[in-house]
């Protein structure tokens, strides 16, 4: 029995450490240009696609803002020589994390419209079909643009990660340098979630919830990308499942925004109550959360997490 306790407890540190471990800057970097890799395959689907599937811009969209983060943490890492490249790099991916977001953000909202008004009444069919219609014309535009883009992104092959035999991308006093960025990262990620926080439990308003998932959704990915095991990092589901709702909820509003330039008629005047009823359901499921859940700390120490309130 001792020796089965002994074990036990030898399990129980090893895992606590595997969530406390951060990974080397040559593992960063190693798990970078895999991300690299995976987003080149994503823009070649859809610089060849006239409109490509929505879960394929839905990837890209992701996976390219997991590597602006990515390159930003070793932009400011690596010696000064290198800093360059990854500069031009950073910005392209910024342009095409842009275009991916806006043509995301179009099929997400008609597949959101179509859901909502799902055995509806005529009349709100009716204006569902007609803010369709209006939301189709401008996803045909920015799935052309964001087709081009992919097209042009894929043609400058000069912009890359550093290669990992390079000793200057790497070395010790790069190594130093990434661990006090990590830091760095973590600890405004965790301070602007805090600040969030209590700004969307004080006053729910639309733009504040939609500060706080993005405020959420950078502290997540920091967690996981900078850890040894990133499947233990993450934060717990009621997070994962609030940054879902506080999604939702944006897309909803964004919805409703869209129809108060639209004529006024009975079938407008009940798709927005039907828009805000969800609307409302979210913004109470996010009130519990942030009434009933602490911050969760920068990293995943095992250290106790701090109030925001």
């Amino acid at each position: 029995m001792a020796h089965a306790a002994r074990r036990a407890a030898l399990e129980v540190r090893r895992r606590k450490a595997g969530r406390s471990a951060t990974i080397s800057l040559r593992g960063f970097l190693r798990r970078a240009q895999v991300r690299s890799l995976h987003l080149r395959r994503l823009l070649t689907l859809v610089a060849g696609a006239t409109r490509p599937p929505p879960g394929v811009v839905h990837e890209l969209h992701r996976e390219l803002r997991r590597a602006r983060i990515d390159v930003r943490v070793l932009r400011r890492s690596l010696p000064k020589g290198e800093r360059a490249r990854l500069r031009s790099l950073e910005e392209g991916l910024d342009r095409l994390s842009e275009l991916a977001g806006e043509a995301r953000d179009s099929d997400v909202l008609l597949a959101s419209l179509a859901r909502l008004t799902k055995g509806a009444p005529p009349e709100v069919r009716r204006e569902a079909r007609s803010l369709g219609l209006r939301l189709s014309r401008e996803a045909t535009v920015r799935h052309r643009d964001l087709r081009a883009e992919a097209r042009k992104s894929l043609r400058r092959a000069s912009e890359r990660l550093p290669p990992l035999e390079r000793r200057r991308a790497t070395g010790v006093q790069a190594a130093h340098r990434f661990q006090r960025v990590v830091t760095e990262e973590l600890g405004r990620a965790h301070e602007d979630l805090v600040r969030s926080r209590r700004r969307a439990a004080r006053r729910p308003s639309v733009r504040r919830l939609h500060r706080l998932r993005i405020s959420l959704r950078r502290l997540r990915h920091l967690r996981t990308s900078i850890a040894q095991v990133p499947e233990r990092a993450d934060l717990d589901t009621g997070w994962q499942r609030l940054q879902r709702d506080l999604g939702v909820h944006h897309d909803l509003a964004v919805l409703e925004e869209l129809l108060r330039s639209s004529p006024r008629s009975s079938g407008r005047t009940r798709l927005r109550k039907l828009l805000r009823e969800q609307m409302d359901e979210r913004v109470a499921r996010a009130r519990h959360h942030l009434e009933q859940q602490e911050v969760p700390s920068p990293a995943a120490t095992g250290r106790r997490p701090s109030r925001a309130l």
